[in-house]
């Protein structure tokens, strides 16, 4: 009788355990919340001159910024450490939009793509007008996006594949890549 108790008391505490420890990801995920959502359709134009489309970003993790090919502050870092998040990432996609596209044209962008040995196939670096970025960026993103084209955060935003927004991760700080590359396999894998 003691022996059937025992075992009981083993089989039962093993389920649990299971049952708790089934899908350990399901509970690293949901240690970085969900802020909103990509919402709406957004059209972009990229430095191939391809049309990218904000719903298009369903089904896979992406990093979106905004930035401008003339900029001489926090811009060429922060796409230099794009470029090294997206070597670590073979999946991973990443949209930096232009917040002066009437210097960036598709041309311009994709000399600057170019500059930091961006794959067309998985980082755009789009422009679109005015309306449409301010749009998305602010309505969206909840992102600034002024009227000149310095007026942008220097913050790089984290999409899981459900199109949920992860994260704001501001680039001037201190361990920025790090922390964005521990959250990026988070959600990833």
């Amino acid at each position: 009788m003691l022996w059937a108790l025992v075992a009981s008391a083993a089989f039962f505490a093993g389920v649990s355990f299971y049952i708790t420890k089934k899908n350990p990801r399901d509970k690293r995920t949901a240690s970085i919340p969900v802020y909103g959502e990509i919402t709406g359709n957004y059209a972009f134009t990229a430095q191939d001159g391809r049309t990218i489309q904000t719903g298009s970003m369903l089904g896979q993790t992406w990093l979106v910024n905004f930035f401008f090919t003339s900029c001489h502050g926090p811009c060429p870092l922060m796409t230099s450490q794009i470029a090294s998040i997206m070597a670590k990432f073979p999946e991973l996609k990443a949209l930096s939009l232009t917040t002066d596209p009437e210097t960036d044209t598709v041309d311009v962008l994709k000399a600057y793509a170019q500059k930091f040995k961006a794959d067309p196939n998985r980082w755009s670096m789009a422009r679109g007008d005015e309306k449409t970025l301010q749009q998305f960026g602010q309505d969206v993103l909840k992102l600034p996006v002024g009227e000149t084209p310095d007026a942008h955060s220097a913050r790089v935003v984290l999409i899981d594949k459900k199109g949920q927004i992860r994260g704001w991760y501001d680039s001037q700080e201190p361990g920025f890549v790090e922390k964005l590359i521990g959250d990026t396999r988070l959600i990833e894998y």
